[in-house]
């Protein structure tokens, strides 16, 4: 076996001397210092000759490389470009009175750009608007960051560049003004102003392009123009202006309302008469991303170059949208997958479902439902999905958003302590923390069944833990009457497990209500009115197998309808199991996802 050469200090100074001694002539020199200085000062140098070519050929492998910037010069083989912070978006509502219940009587342009802040953060419109006359306000909708600008005079070279130090620009949200003149497009396809681009190299020497790299360390970007053969070169003193947010990323989610309340910029009404505006923002800000981490960059860039320039498949369509910032969960499914959940040869014919892309997601940090969210809101996210799929996707495809349920789960724990060492705060604190971090939404996935063999185990090795019995139930708050007093629902976990089912009221016209029982349900999915109250709930039910109810009340109830809310709790019945308390909750809707809420824990030494 060869022997293992090693290039550390100490050895190639040895191997150094170890030549030069078998030599007669340096021999009688070797023990003079200033020989030995040398001969240190050489290997020394050597040495990290050779630790930095390692860490090259170390930073040149991409299951290797430790450093971001590696990975940045090497993505874009791949077709990857690396994205920088995101800004997160919202709604911010805009009037010319502070109880936004009044008009002006003119109208007034809130321009692209227009600023906002409030609570430590700045926020501008995405676009233009016009806060009509006559009109209490605008609803408008804003990305999370502070505006700047950086201007220029152009020199007219080929290819010429611009580098801009902000390592919190955007992603996407900028836009370059050249001479004046901002970029718009036409309705056949040409454009005004300046377009961004991927790559030069796909235009021609009159096309108005350019294009924005990220610098490898972060710090910033530069941009780069055409030469006058890939993309138009800028001509001499050509007046350049880049603006540009400069965003907070991750910690630009705003989760309350009324937090955005100053307005930066000033506004004019049409003939030009400065005006004072008053804002608030309607709704949460979400999707704001910082830097991917190494490990994304790393497991992503490999699936950008697999999927290329299309989206063919359901992998495809996931990887693509990976990149709209407010998305936190997605899942695509076709013909396929829908034959498969009816239990039909998965390689059949539906008609209805033939060229049908379901899409279900779940956006930001609050991980929302589209149905959650405000209506200005929800649309633009669901353009920005299609706008991101249009340009790659067969034009036969249609594109369909899937409601999305999310299932709050309620642990119910029964248990013994082990030791009088431990306390019963202290034990069901654990429990809790354990319970809340596996089945934390972040870390669940749509359709995931939960297994009682899994959560029996992670309470059983909680520190204080003896021996428990402990069920889960199931909850759908958000049901409300559709006329006086009638309501239709589906509960999406199902069979149901009839003598589980409880129905709670709530009148929210009355400051601090809570729930009060309305009813319960017999063998057959009756719901029959609660013992001790006056409710009449003839022609109610729920069916068993599918979970889907209706709810009459026709006695019992005297409020405006609107005014109340309607809670169904229930367990999953697992009729492979007869055992009341070994229940798995199978989740059979690709569009269910399960998660923790909370626990009630009843402990005992």
């Amino acid at each position: 076996m060869a022997k293992k050469i090693s290039f550390d200090y100490e050895s190639i100074k040895n191997r150094l001397l170890e030549n030069l001694s078998s030599q007669s002539e340096w021999a009688s020199f070797l023990d003079y210092g200033v020989i030995d200085n040398i001969l240190a000062s050489i290997a020394n140098e050597m040495a990290y000759q050779i630790q930095y070519s390692e860490y090259n050929t170390v930073e040149n492998f991409w299951n290797m490389a430790r450093n971001r910037s590696s990975l940045l010069q090497i993505s874009p083989m791949h077709g990857y470009i690396v994205p920088r912070k995101k800004s997160s978006y919202g709604t911010v509502r805009v009037s010319t009175s502070d109880t936004f219940d009044s008009s002006y009587s003119k109208n007034i342009e809130i321009p692209k750009f227009f600023q906002f802040s409030g609570g430590g953060l700045y926020v501008c419109s995405s676009e233009d608007y016009i806060l009509n006359a006559n009109e209490n306000y605008v609803d408008v909708y804003c990305a999370q960051g502070e505006v700047k600008e950086v201007s220029f005079l152009a020199e007219g070279i080929q290819f010429e560049q611009k580098t801009i130090y902000d390592d919190s620009i955007d992603n996407s949200f900028f836009e370059i003004i050249v001479n004046g003149i901002s970029y718009s497009e036409n309705d056949d396809g040409t454009w005004n102003g300046w377009k961004n681009v991927d790559s030069l190299f796909l235009y021609d020497s009159e096309d108005r392009v350019y294009q924005v790299q990220t610098l490898p360390n972060l710090s910033g970007i530069t941009i780069k123009f055409g030469n006058g053969i890939f993309g138009k070169k800028l001509n001499k003193n050509d007046v350049v202006k880049f603006k540009y947010i400069s965003t907070d990323g991750s910690e630009g989610n705003i989760y309350t309302s009324d937090i955005i309340t100053t307005v930066e910029s000033q506004a004019f009404d049409s003939s030009g008469y400065s005006v004072k505006l008053y804002c608030t923002n309607t709704s949460s800000f979400i999707g704001g991303k910082d830097y991917p981490s190494l490990e994304e960059i790393r497991e992503t860039s490999p699936n950008v170059y697999q999927t290329g320039d299309r989206a063919s498949s359901k992998d495809d369509y996931t990887t693509i949208l990976n990149d709209i910032s407010e998305l936190s969960k997605i899942l695509v499914w076709g013909a396929y997958e829908t034959l498969q959940d009816e239990n039909e040869d998965p390689w059949g014919f539906i008609d209805s479902e033939q060229n049908v892309i379901h899409i279900a997601v779940l956006i930001g940090d609050e991980y929302d439902s589209l149905d959650e969210l405000d209506s200005s809101t929800s649309t633009s996210i669901k353009n920005k999905i299609i706008e991101k799929l249009h340009p790659i996707n067969d034009p036969t495809d249609l594109i369909s958003f899937e409601t999305t349920n999310k299932v709050p789960m309620i642990f119910h724990i029964d248990g013994k302590i082990s030791s009088s060492s431990y306390t019963t705060s202290e034990v069901a604190s654990n429990i809790k923390s354990n319970l809340s971090k596996k089945y934390n939404i972040k870390n669940m996935e749509f359709g995931e069944s939960v297994y009682n063999s899994d959560f029996v185990r992670l309470i059983d090795e909680t520190d204080g833990i003896d021996n428990h019995l402990t069920y889960v139930e199931l909850y759908k708050d958000d049901i409300e009457f559709m006329s006086a007093y009638y309501a239709e629902f589906t509960l999406p976990i199902h069979p149901i497990d009839y003598s589980s089912i409880k129905v709670e009221i709530k009148d929210n016209s009355v400051e601090n209500s809570e729930y009060e029982e309305l009813a319960t349900c017999d063998s057959n999915g009756n719901l029959v009115g609660a013992d001790k109250t006056s409710y009449i709930t003839t022609g109610s039910s729920i069916n068993l197998t599918n979970g889907e109810g209706t709810l009459i009340i026709t006695n019992g109830l005297s409020g405006d309808y609107n005014n109340y809310s309607i809670k169904v709790t229930y367990q999953y019945s697992d009729k492979t199991n007869t055992n009341a308390n070994d229940t798995n909750i199978k989740n059979t809707n690709r569009a269910n996802i399960l998660y923790y809420d909370s626990a009630v824990i009843d402990l005992s030494y």
